[in-house]
This record gives structure tokens, C-alpha cells and sequence, in this order.
């Protein structure tokens, strides 16, 4: 399955063929006509050619899904992009990470509220549709809408999530299960 936009500048999630999260990078270039994209200043050591392997590309409102080939060209290394996930199902892959983001506003009643001071988390797993993240206990409560900002290798990019469940993981943190939503008007 072709990539529906050109994603250069976007930051992906690589994974291994077993699912183990690798690296992060930036798509520095992306071949329409051969579907391959080149990553900027990264390249997992650990892949070899021909290897096939998840990438999550960091989209708003949500991440896009695919799988890629790693193929040589020349001398560097790209991802052939040749199957991606359509269908939402609950069965969808989660990916697990570790990176921080911050929460840095509250929607309430279509309206934002800044915090007085950002709310910094860490993000546990992604899919193309949420995300799970831990945080001090009872930061927030399910139902809440906020905007989380992701920042990836030089990438930054603001989602709009709410929180569908909470489980408290001892008495000071707790993870929070979300789904990623978009604004009016298709941006996140």
C-alpha cells in the first residue's frame, strides 16, 4: 500500500520484525514512484536488508501505520513501504516507547485552558489510534480532553487526546489510556 501523502519532515517510530521498539528518526526524503522513504542521520544498526518492520509515522491527528522493507539503494539504506493497517480494530498493534511529552492545555466545552505549568508525562505505548502514558496520580480523569505535545528527535507536534481509562500503578502514578482526537477542522 502506497503512503497517502508525502511524509518528509515527519518523524517515525521504527520497531523490529518482533516488535521491539529501536530508534526514532526524521523522513528526510520520500520516492513517490519507487514508495520508499529515506531517513534523515538514522538508520538502525540492527536491521538488515530485506528485514520487514513496523514504522509508525508521527501524523496528526494520529499516527500512521505501516510496514516497510528495508532496502539498499546505492549506498544508503531506505524503507520500501509496502502494507499499511486500514481497518481500526481493538486488536490493534500497540508499540511500546519512552519518551516524554507534555500535557499543555485542558478543552472544555471547545475551548482551551493552558495549564499554569505544563504537565510533563511519559508515554508508554502508541497505536495509530491512542496512546497510554504514565503521570502523577490523579492528574487527570477519564473523559478529559487535553493537548499533548510530542517532541521527537527535532519533531514537535501538538495531538488532541481524551482519556478513556486510568489504572493507578501504585499511590503516585498512574497510566492513562487515550484516544487521539481531532480538532474541528481536521487539525490536531
Amino acid at each position: 500500500m502506497a503512503l497517502k501523502d508525502d511524509y518528509t519532515g515527519y518523524t517515525v517510530l521504527i520497531y523490529s520484525p518482533d516488535g521491539d521498539f529501536l530508534c526514532e528518526g526524521v523522513i528526510s526524503s520520500y520516492d513517490k514512484k519507487m514508495q520508499w522513504i529515506e531517513l534523515r542521520n538514522t538508520f538502525p544498526p540492527s536491521l538488515n536488508k530485506d528485514d520487514i518492520c513496523p514504522l509508525l509515522i508521527m501524523t496528526s491527528p494520529s499516527p500512521c501505520e505501516y510496514k516497510g522493507r528495508v532496502v539498499k539503494d546505492g549506498w544508503k539504506y531506505v524503507f520500501a513501504i509496502f502494507k499499511g493497517k486500514e481497518k481500526e480494530s481493538r486488536r490493534m498493534a500497540r508499540y511500546k516507547v519512552s519518551f516524554p511529552a507534555t500535557i499543555e492545555g485542558l478543552i472544555i466545552d471547545g475551548d482551551t485552558f493552558p495549564l499554569y505549568e505544563n504537565l510533563t508525562v511519559n508515554i508508554v505505548n502508541i497505536s495509530r489510534t491512542g496512546l497510554r502514558f504514565s503521570a502523577p496520580i490523579n492528574s487527570l480523569l477519564v473523559g478529559d480532553k487535553f493537548l499533548l505535545r510530542m517532541s521527537a528527535v527535532d519533531n514537535d507536534r501538538l495531538y488532541t487526546a481524551v482519556v478513556v481509562n486510568s489504572i493507578n500503578k501504585d499511590s503516585e502514578v498512574s497510566e492513562y489510556g487515550c484516544r487521539l482526537v481531532a480538532n474541528k477542522g481536521g487539525q490536531a
